[in-house]
């Protein structure tokens, strides 16, 4: 998982999530075939609230998710990145079965968020 800011002026986007996944070749879901969402939320038990971008499948495995310009959007984005502690990443295999994927930041990684978006607004 990687997250940057666009720099590509022709695509009307704040920032890119890129999410590759290596499913074994073994694995009984075949790969991950959609991503539907990148959901961010406060506590692992929280519903959350879906970052406002659009997601896209790329290749088998392989998807971005542009976050959308606006500015209200934009607030909305960064103050939800900044913020929660939690991430759900909703996907469906090539078989049609689905799974929620839930990431906790940690200290590590809210560090991590924090320098970037610090960053970016200095940007």
């Amino acid at each position: 998982m990687t997250i940057k800011r666009n720099v590509d002026a022709g695509l009307p986007a704040s920032h890119i999530i890129e999410l590759i996944f290596n499913a074994p070749a073994e694995f009984s879901g075949g790969n991950i075939d959609g991503v539907s969402r990148f959901v961010m939320k406060a506590t692992e038990q929280a519903r959350g609230e879906s970052l406002v971008g659009v997601p896209a499948r790329i290749d088998a495995g392989y998807f971005l998710i542009a976050l959308n310009n606006l500015q209200q959007a934009q607030a909305t984005n960064l103050g939800l990145l900044e913020n929660s502690g939690w991430i759900d990443i909703p996907v469906s295999y090539v078989t049609g079965r689905r799974a929620l994927m839930t990431f906790q930041k940690g200290a590590s990684g809210t560090d991590v968020f924090a320098k970037a978006l610090a960053d970016w607004k200095n940007r």
